[in-house]
Formats: C-alpha cells, sequence, structure tokens
C-alpha cells in the first residue's frame, strides 16, 4: 500500500477523535477563526502531518493536540 497512514481515517478511534475535535472547536473552522471568519468546520486535519513512519504512533495520529 502506497499510503498506508490512510488507514487511521477508517478506524473507530478516529471517529471518536474527530467528533471530540469538532466538539471542542464548537463546530467551527478554527483556521477560519484566526481569519476572522465564521465557517462550519467539517475537516479535522493534522498539525503534524501522517507519514509512512510515523502513522501507527497514537501521539501523532489519534492526539486532540495535534488535530
Amino acid at each position: 500500500m502506497r499510503r498506508p497512514w490512510r488507514r487511521v481515517y477508517k478506524t473507530a478511534e478516529w471517529q471518536r477523535v474527530r467528533e471530540l475535535v469538532i466538539q471542542r472547536a464548537d463546530g467551527l473552522c478554527e483556521e477560519c477563526l484566526r481569519q476572522g471568519r465564521i465557517e462550519a468546520g467539517v475537516e479535522v486535519d493534522h498539525i503534524q502531518p501522517l507519514t509512512k513512519d510515523n502513522w501507527q504512533d497514537w501521539s501523532v495520529a489519534y492526539n486532540p493536540d495535534n488535530l
């Protein structure tokens, strides 16, 4: 598999932490807020991106502080 880290997004753990991050942001896009706009947040991104070397590291893949 060329991008094994994509497996993360199919796990129940990802769904739980994704929902937690959306709730933490009150459903708003955090990047938009930093730019002074109010938009609904629908995507959750990693601050430190997932790679073939770190995707199995919980502190990178599922840590709310990295999202």
